[in-house]
């Protein structure tokens, strides 16, 4: 019964109708059954559509419990079920209750709650019969026709969706929000975008667009010197910080760092390191060395990094790089190294290459090389070159030019002095700066390779260069010069953005109104803003930094000009490179060299030199975690000091307490005691070094195992790419570069470099700490594989200027939009009837002035419905070429992915089994090894035991031999020591006796010596006590003496000085008598004491004598004594040595007896140890057969195992090359499709072509703009077909060779991607530079309109009818007075009853005019008139016109209308005055 539904079910299926899909996605249902999942998205029942069916989607059949009702719901995701699921926005669910024997059909609709149910008989489900085999043919044919199925389904699902991402930009974006409310036409992306719109400045009040600058320093009362705006950098300075949104338009620049010299810890330091000071450093990136050419270039040789991989097309074109500073010349912060590393690279490329900074001071081999005068704040000012040139070999080189004028070269720092004030004329400085780079490459010849020329690239670099786009724009390219140069304004740093207030731009600048608004920015100038808006593209120095600016918090008021940029993709983000001395193989700074293959041992042994050299604990199990930068709020270190306790505290979970922490920086006072109070809390284990040193930076990198970059914001930042290069993996706040150059863990271990802190907070930082802390105390392999990643990372230059490179192709490839054909034709058109109407009559001029307008009129209609159908087809055709490419490349990606992930599941999986069988194996191997050990070591204990056993008995029978032979041995010496004892006794016996007779007699002679002894004591002991008394009493004289004369000399001193100085020698004279005399007696009494000494240590010396002889007398009745000892011995070994004999006879026996039980005991245990050991050979033979059994089992099932997985992965295999087949099918598609395409394109184009040559016949002018821009036209679709057709060429190749080279492939997707970005770029700009053509066509047609129309007085008379009543003859209504081309003053009266010269039954219009006018003019009320008069000099001043009827001109509102038309002014009045009045009288 297997694939029937139970009896109790009922079938039902599902329906709804959905467009909210995108592709990848699909509609599943999701309810209470468990045949819906249960309410388990993983689970969610999948429905399926068509082209023919989309937008419904329907399921399968589903059997659900008749008669009970189910619940269930609608949610949208991805088809492989991952990521967040979209639910139905309404509350509640559907409801459905399957009834028995029928098929339930439910319709819902994706935004409604209600569903339509219907029923029908249920007719059985048929025995599906068994399908027939296909053949490969017709495989493929059926897995093609499935690709195209699916492909109509992802288009329709594209096309549905584009309303809703539409409407999701515009939630977003403040600037789409701004454009949705304007018209067509003024939807596009020009450089005037928030320029020409009359509404700005009111638009600017209400909130519409970005504040301006919020800038409320008060102007100085003296106008004559303008101040600088206060440029401080963020709040993010401030203790406590407010987020940029919050404080509203903040501006930021440069602020010196605290004055102090940084002690460096070696002492062979060159020079260059010694005491460097961050007295003018922004940034530590300015510490460091850059690498010497001739060491970079050796550096790349062989490596698979730091190699360019992009052909440029544009080398021959000059490079100029306009920068306020470059190293080694300059340089405060980043800027200047990223500026001498563009010096290099551009130069290796090929480019000739030009660099232009400020000579803020002399330096070594400048040349001067011209000089010229640029005008600025209305006066000239000169300015001169200085010239340097670099060769890096092979022809290749740079040249450096730096610019001297009036107030560049300072005492302080760049652009603050010494006090850290910015300079109060930085701005005149850098505008020289800007001015003389522009002219530099038109004037000078430099290295006799002559000029650089008018075709060249700039790189204006942050706001000092800022005015170099606007120059270009108004200056230059307005007077055609630079009209083959592009500008290309890179932004380092957004915060910096030059904001000046109080200048007259205009007058400052030399500039229009026009460029002056471009620099404006509420009450200010910002530099930034202009180059912004004026720039042919902009560049980050980083992708997420681009992207980061376009938001509130990032663009620091300018978000709104830079989405502008990247609306009209000019704007991109690449990523900084790091100088080539960043690599652990070649680094002279560190310990130990290593690379990738060896870094566990290379970084242990930096590790190890590292904790040696700042004091820390030794102790390589410990992660060491280090931080490098400025101590400000920016760089989050009041983040980092917050978790300092907490990470250095051991709580027991095996991860905090097992780091130490080397922190290295200098800024703030409260961060810089933040470090050392941390190195004093945990000594040993934190080193807070408030300073800086380069050598100790690549040392940190080298020995730290993470490093930690919690910055709020960072642009691009470097330490965490120096890190990784070797194998610090970096813990960063996820902003800025730092997104872009480290890659989470949550990529996966095999992929990720580090890892991301998002949000900033403690919490989230202790969160990331603790996760990497872990993974490297717990999971070293894991870490390994992090370190490994990151070391095979590329972050050198060769990487970052390719894309640069391909910028400046792009760049240069972009068209200019340039003045309009059909304008300059239509002012000719224009002045042409004046020409030809002079001396004709002025009727002829009207007719063929009114005939010209005519045809004027209808050429203009028909090429505006042309340029418009034009658009349209171009905005189609551009809409579903983005889309079918946009599908085939999201289809083709999605599916090599798939193709790559499911190959690598296979691998990964094979590999595993592979090491599951090896393991079994090594269990088998290891188990049979073990048996056989243990038998072995049971075998060898056995004959262990029974060795040891019989070493024990042979060891207690020798040891009672030999006991037995001591005794004997010991018995003799005995007798012969009590013999040689007596006769020693003896003979001691009587020398003592003697000597006891020569004692007696001395006895006397001894007693006299001791008297005299203590006399000689007694009176040395007086002699030493008044030698003392003498000595003391002397001493006691001369300081007195000395006091005296020391009193005396002061006196004679305070007197005069030559008695002073009598009195000094006097007084040294007496000193030195007074210690000659000291020293003699001194001396005299020293040699006294030595005599009394002498004397008294021979007296003890006799002393000692005797005291030796009275000891020898006790010697002797010692020794009597010792003789009777003897004796009493003598009687006791003798008893002994009975004793012991009769002991020998006894143990002799029990030996004997023992040794007998011994024998026998050995016996029967040698048996027993015989049958166990036949015993244990008998199981220990019977295991083994067993265990081979066992093995050879399980080696078997492995096998069959891995010959199944090898036959899975054969079928997995040909189902990857059907796929292959299936990629090839839809490629030939997809081109098929574009031919069709092509085929549609160049109709279009045709009929285009007939079109125009048919408005040719109209307007000649017309005709040539049209034909033009069919030309550009066609160009473009050329173009645009050659890169189709070489996108899909490229794409057909990696197709075919999908199978061989999948890393090929990868390449060949980012040159596509690359290719084709760059072929939108080009369409999507020349679309806005035909925006901008056609603006200027409509712009210039309503002005020869406006030309071309009479004067006109336009007057409402209100009420008329009511008037009519009330104003009887001759009242009359009086319009106010005006002037108009032709009447200076005049007014208009309305009789509506007439005055009293009038005709009965008719009303009156007069009209009062200047006795001198003629003119020639016509009046209407309504549509009624009179035809055209003309008044004469002299005329009357007044003239009637009369009308009947006129209450027939009165309009729906009660008004009648009064226009009075000016036709010709023969005087040619004053042209100032207005062409058009309106006028109402209540």
């Amino acid at each position: 019964m297997s694939g029937y539904p139970p009896p109790n079910t009922a079938p039902t299926v599902f329906k709804v109708r959905c467009q909210s899909t995108r592709p990848g996605e699909a509609v599943f249902v999701i309810g209470s059954h468990d045949a819906l999942g249960s309410w388990s998205t993983a689970m969610a029942l999948p429905l399926t559509t068509t082209s023919e069916l989309f937008p419904t989607w329907k399921s399968a059949s589903v059997p659900l419990p008749a008669g009970q009702m189910v619940e269930y719901k609608f949610v949208i995701q991805r088809e492989d079920r991952q990521g967040n699921p979209q639910w139905q926005s309404f509350q509640g669910n559907y409801r459905v209750t399957p009834e028995a024997g029928k098929v339930i059909e439910a319709l819902s609709s994706w935004e409604k709650a209600t569903v339509e149910i219907t029923s029908s008989e249920d007719l059985g489900e048929k025995k599906p019969l068994r399908p027939r085999s296909l053949t490969n043919q017709e495989k493929a044919a059926a897995s093609a026709a499935a690709k195209h199925e699916k492909e109509e389904i992802l288009l329709k699902m594209a096309e549905s969706s584009v309303d809703k991402a539409q409407a999701e930009v515009t939630s977003e974006c403040p600037l789409a929000v701004t454009l949705q409310d304007r018209p067509m036409s003024r939807r596009n992306f020009s450089q005037s975008l928030f320029l020409d719109d009359e509404n700005v400045g009111e638009a600017e009040g209400d909130g519409k667009t970005p504040k301006a600058a919020d800038a409320k320093t008060p102007k100085a009362a003296d106008a004559k010197t303008p101040k600088a705006a206060d440029d401080k950098t963020p709040k993010a300075e401030s203790k406590t910080p407010k987020s940029a949104e919050a404080s509203g338009d903040v501006v930021i620049s440069q602020i010196p760092m605290d004055e102090a010299e940084v002690p460096l810890q070696d002492e062979d330091e060159s020079p260059s390191r010694r005491g460097v000071s961050l007295k003018h450093v922004s940034s530590f990136a300015a510490l460091a060395e850059e690498t010497p050419p001739e060491v970079k270039a050796e550096h790349r040789k062989g490596k698979k990094v730091a190699q360019s991989h992009y052909d440029a097309f544009n080398i021959n074109v000059p490079v100029i790089v306009v920068t306020s500073e470059v190293a080694p010349f300059s340089k405060t912060g980043g800027l200047g190294m990223v500026a001498a590393s563009y010096a290099f690279e551009f130069a290796r490329n090929g480019h000739r290459t030009m660099v232009i900074a400020p000579k803020y001071k002399h330096y070594d081999g400048l040349s001067y090389l011209g000089e010229t005068r640029v005008r600025v704040d209305d006066r000239e000012e000169l300015v001169k070159y200085f010239y340097l040139r670099k060769d890096y070999g092979g022809g290749q080189g740079t040249d450096f030019l730096f610019v001297d004028g009036p107030g560049i070269e300072r005492d302080g720092g760049l652009y603050n002095d010494n006090d850290g004030r910015e300079y109060p004329d930085n701005l005149r400085r850098f505008t020289l700066l800007s001015l003389a780079a522009m002219e530099a490459p038109l004037i000078l010849d430099i290295n006799g390779q002559g000029r650089y020329g008018d075709k060249v690239t700039f790189l204006a670099n942050d706001w000092q260069a800022g005015l170099v786009p606007l120059y270009m724009c108004y200056k230059y390219r307005k007077n055609d010069v630079y009209s083959q140069a592009r500008v290309i304004y890179v932004i380092h740093n957004l915060g910096y953005q030059g904001m000046y207030h109080g200048y007259n731009a205009c007058k400052f600048f030399g500039i229009d109104q026009k460029a002056a608004s471009d620099l404006g920015l509420g009450d200010c100038v910002n530099l930034s803003k202009g180059a912004l808006i004026c720039t042919d593209r902009v560049i980050t120095v980083s992708p997420n930094y681009a992207r980061e600016i376009q938001t509130p918090s990032g663009g620091f008021s300018l978000q709104d000009f830079v989405s502008a940029k990247a609306a009209s993709l000019r704007l991109a983000g690449i990523l900084n490179g790091i100088d080539d001395c960043w690599d652990p193989m070649e680094d002279k700074d560190i310990a130990e060299n290593f690379s990738v293959e060896n870094f566990e041992q290379g970084k242990a042994a930096n590790k190890a030199y590292m904790q040696k050299l700042l004091g820390l604990e030794e102790n390589p199990d410990l992660c060491v975690i280090g931080f490098v930068g400025r101590l400000t709020w920016q760089k989050g270190v009041d983040v980092m000091a917050s978790v300092i306790s907490w990470l250095m505290t051991d709580t027991g979970n095996g991860v905090t307490g097992n780091v130490q922490l080397i922190l290295m920086g200098q800024g703030d006072k409260q961060y810089s005691d933040t470090l050392r109070w941390a190195e004093g809390s945990f000594k040993g284990r934190v080193c807070g070094y408030v300073g800086f040193d380069p050598k100790v930076e690549h040392q940190m990198m080298a020995g730290c195992d993470l490093l930690l970059m919690p910055s709020r914001y960072e642009p691009c930042g470097l330490p965490q790419m120096y890190s990784q290069m070797y194998g610090c993996l970096p813990v960063v706040h996820a902003t800025g570069g730092l997104v872009d150059s480290v890659k989470d863990i949550s990529c996966g271990i095999q992929a990720a470099t580090g890892f991301l802190i998002n949000p900033l907070s403690g919490n989230k930082l202790k969160e990331v700490l603790f996760q990497a802390t872990e993974l490297y105390l717990k999971r070293k392999e894991d870490f390994h594989t992090m370190q490994r990643s990151a070391m095979m990372s590329d972050y050198y230059w060769p990487k970052a200027m390719d894309e640069y490179e391909q910028q400046i192709d792009i760049v240069l490839y972009v068209q200019l939009p340039q003045e309009s054909p059909l304008q300059a034709a239509s002012e000719l058109h224009a002045a042409a009837p004046n020409t030809r109407s002079r001396g004709r009559d002025p009727r002829d001029q009207i007719e063929e002035l009114e005939d010209a307008n005519f045809k004027l009129t209808r050429a203009t209609d028909r090429v505006e419905r042309r340029l418009a159908e034009l658009e349209r087809q171009i905005a189609t055709t551009d809409e579903r070429t983005e889309r079918t490419v946009g599908i085939a490349r999201r289809e083709m990606m999605a599916f090599l992915e798939k193709s790559v992930q499911e190959v690598n599941q296979r691998c990964d999986a094979l590999k595993q089994d592979d090491a599951d069988i090896l393991k079994e194996l090594d269990v088998v191997r290891q188990h049979s090894k073990s048996v056989e050990q243990k038998d072995l070591k049971h075998h060898k204990d056995l004959l262990a035991q029974l060795d040891a056993f019989a070493r024990r008995v042979d060891e207690q029978y020798d040891e009672t031999i030999d006991s037995l032979d001591k005794l004997k041995e010991e018995d003799s010496r005995l007798d012969s020591e009590a013999q040689m004892t007596r006769e020693e006794h003896r003979k001691q016996l009587e020398q003592q006796l003697a000597e006891l007779q020569r004692l007696e007699e001395d006895k006397v002679s001894i007693a006299l010596w001791q008297s005299e002894g203590d006399a000689m004591l007694g009176r040395i002991t007086q002699d030493v006590e008044k030698l003392q008394k003498a000595l003391d009493q002397e001493m006691a004289d001369v300081h007195s003496r000395l006091k005296t004369e020391s009193d005396s000399t002061a006196q004679k001193f305070s007197k005069e000085q030559s008695e002073r100085e009598a009195s000094d020698q006097e007084l040294h004279r007496i000193l030195a008598e007074t210690t000659q005399r000291v020293d003699a007696e001194h001396s005299q009494l020293a040699a006294d004491t030595q005599a009394s000494f002498k004397a008294a240590s021979a007296a003890l010396e006799e002393a000692r004598q005797m005291l030796t002889e009275s000891i020898d007398s006790q010697v002797s009745n010692l020794a009597s004594q010792t003789e009777r000892h003897f004796d009493q011995l003598e009687h006791t070994v003798e008893h002994k040595d009975e004793k012991l004999h009769k002991r020998v006879d006894e143990l002799t026996g029990k030996s004997e007896a023992t040794f007998q039980s011994i024998a026998e005991r050995l016996e029967a245990m040698v048996q027993e140890e015989r049958a166990r050991l036949g015993q244990l050979n008998q199981e220990l033979s019977e295991n083994m057969v067993k265990a081979r059994a066992d093995m050879y089992s399980a080696i078997e099932r492995v096998r069959s195992d891995y010959e199944q997985d090898a036959a899975r992965l054969d079928s997995d295999l040909s189902d990857l090359h059907m796929k292959y087949d299936v990629t090839k099918q839809e490629i030939n598609f997809f081109q098929s499709k574009l031919k069709d395409q092509r085929e549609w394109t160049e109709r279009c184009l045709a009929e285009s072509s007939t079109a125009t040559r048919a408005a040719a016949l109209d307007s000649q002018e017309g005709l040539a703009a049209t034909t033009k821009m069919l030309h550009a036209l066609r160009d473009d679709a050329v173009s645009f077909r050659e890169k189709m057709a070489k996108y899909i060429s490229i794409l057909q190749h990696s197709s075919d060779q999908q199978g061989e080279a999948i890393n090929s492939l990868e390449i060949n997707r980012t040159r596509m991607r690359a290719e084709l970005d760059a072929l939108v770029t080009d369409h999507k700009a020349y679309t806005t530079d035909m925006d901008d053509w056609a603006d200027d066509v409509r712009v210039k047609v309503e002005r020869i309109f406006r030309a071309l129309e009479p004067t006109k007085v336009e007057w409402r008379i209100e009420k008329a009818m009511q008037k009519s009543k009330e104003l009887r003859k001759p009242l009359a209504v009086k319009s106010p007075t005006f002037g108009v081309r032709g009447i200076r003053e005049g007014h208009l009266e309305f009789f509506p009853d007439g005055h009293n010269n009038s005709p009965d039954g008719k009303a009156c219009l007069r009209l009062f005019v200047p006795p001198q006018a003629h003119i020639r003019y016509q009046c209407w009320i309504g549509k009624s008139s009179e035809g055209p008069r003309e008044r004469f000099p002299g005329d009357t001043m007044s003239v009637d016109m009369f009308l009947s009827d006129w209450e027939e001109q009165i309009s729906d509102d009660g008004a009648v209308p009064v226009v009075l038309e000016i036709l010709r002014d023969f005087n040619n009045d004053d042209a100032s005055l207005s062409r058009e009045i309106r006028i109402n009288s209540a």
